[in-house]
């Protein structure tokens, strides 16, 4: 790879892009050897994914997500808000 002559910002955030990837596919690859998987696998897991209908979606969240064990908060700036104490 040759070193940008262009603005630094840019080219960091190609280079980081880079190695966020390189860690992307390492760590794909490393659960592929624990789990005695081949990139083949991957491939099939792709091609089902989008193949997925959003009723089959919603099937397997009611299956496998309990909603009574999820918190959820919502932030507010109050001063946008207009709210002052």
């Amino acid at each position: 790879m040759k070193w940008c002559t262009k603005p630094l910002f840019p080219c960091v955030l190609r280079k980081l892009s880079a190695v966020h990837k390189n860690a992307e596919l390492m760590n794909l690859l490393g659960i592929n050897a624990i789990e005695e998987r081949d990139m083949t696998f991957q491939a099939g897991m792709e091609a089902k994914v989008p193949a997925l209908t959003a009723a089959q979606i919603a099937e397997a969240l009611r299956k496998h997500v309990d909603l009574a064990k999820i918190s959820y908060f919502k932030a507010v700036d109050f001063t946008k808000a207009g709210v002052t104490q």
